[in-house]
């Protein structure tokens, strides 16, 4: 039960990072500084929003904690990982034992023509 638990609050962390994340690239497109010809949000842009170098910073530092917990998640269950992986490798190739590979479909019959 320890280890759920463990899973359970990293999964929730994780979620949380990845909605700060999400709104800081969502927020980044709305406050970039000055104009730029190609910039199709620029008539939604909010006198509000929170400066540009704040949202990069934000976006960035969560990111890299984001990318620590994804890659701590992957060694926690890396034997799971590697199950998984296995199993899959099984049934495709049971798959393909199951076909032979010389076999060509067989040809139609030919239609009766003197009707």
């Amino acid at each position: 039960m320890k280890n759920d638990k463990v899973d359970f609050i990293m999964n929730g962390i994780m979620a949380l990072i990845f909605s700060i994340v999400a709104s800081s690239g969502i927020m980044m497109l709305f406050s970039r500084p000055g104009p730029h010809p190609r910039d199709l949000f620029e008539f939604l842009r909010h006198p509000i929003m929170p400066p540009f170098k704040m949202l990069l910073k934000i976006h960035v530092w969560f990111g890299l904690i984001l990318t620590i917990f994804v890659i701590t998640h992957a060694i926690r269950h890396w034997k799971w990982i590697t199950a998984m992986i296995a199993l899959i490798n099984e049934d495709c190739k049971k798959q393909s034992e199951a076909v032979p590979a010389d076999t060509t479909p067989p040809s139609p019959p030919p239609e009766n023509l003197s009707e």
